[in-house]
């Protein structure tokens, strides 16, 4: 709860890029053991890895196949699987039946306030993230 207060007074319209951000991705790593806020900052995460595959001489819009976990592995499991296939030059081959048995765990229910907060604090990011995902 700590970490989600502390979050629910940082700025999360910081600039792309800016040192601002840095620092911020920064604290955002240590609020946790696990680093679970920061975890959750896939736009940043993105950016970084495609920052590097472009210093490679990589093209990040080809060389990197983007999978959202509801969107993708959980409603269209077996046309994902064929995107991936098809990603990585592999023959197609029917989804496996054990691939199918997803366990993501359980969920819990989140104080309304608590939620709220999250959303507030990732909506710019997860935003971002959609935006630039294709």
């Amino acid at each position: 709860l700590w970490a989600i207060q502390e979050v629910a007074r940082l700025d999360a319209s910081l600039q792309p890029g800016s040192m601002e951000e840095s620092a911020a991705w920064n604290m955002y790593q240590g609020l946790s053991s696990m680093g679970w806020l920061g975890k959750g900052l896939y736009e940043i995460q993105l950016r970084r890895v495609r920052e590097a595959f472009a210093f490679f001489g990589k093209n990040p819009t080809k060389d990197i196949l983007i999978l959202k976990f509801q969107e993708d592995l959980k409603e269209n499991l077996d046309d994902t699987y064929s995107r991936v296939l098809a990603f990585l030059n592999l023959k197609p081959t029917p989804t496996p039946e054990w691939f199918n048995q997803n366990d993501a765990g359980t969920t819990m229910d989140l104080d309304p306030s608590i939620r709220r907060r999250l959303e507030e604090f990732f909506g710019p990011y997860n935003r971002r993230f959609n935006q630039n995902d294709a």
